[in-house]
């Protein structure tokens, strides 16, 4: 199978980087779910930047939530940052999504 994400992992003494882009999408939401399961139970603080993907949306943000109410119960950190296109970032705010630090 062909990867619609593309990721990059950075581990620094803080905390674990993950830079996320591509296909973000429903199309995606199988490979993202893996990506988070590998690193739902670290105990490190987690920082996930979305950078320009082709496509987000709901699915990808429901997974995300998933991702941060599990890691919430065990007393794990994880912050999430977005550079989104404009068009993108309405359809989170229309959603009320409040996740990311810096929308």
């Amino acid at each position: 199978m062909t990867s619609t994400i593309k990721k990059t992992v950075k581990n620094t003494d803080k905390q674990i980087n993950i830079k996320l882009s591509g296909e973000l999408g429903i199309t995606g939401s199988e490979e993202l779910k893996t990506i988070l399961k590998e690193y739902q139970d670290n105990k490190q603080p987690i920082k996930i930047t979305i950078d320009n993907p082709k496509t987000v949306d709901l699915s990808t943000i429901q997974l995300f939530y998933g991702f941060k109410n599990y890691r919430d119960e065990k007393n794990n950190v994880v912050k999430f940052e977005t550079k989104i296109q404009p068009n993108q970032l309405a359809l989170l705010n229309l959603a009320n999504v409040n996740i990311f630090e810096n929308q």
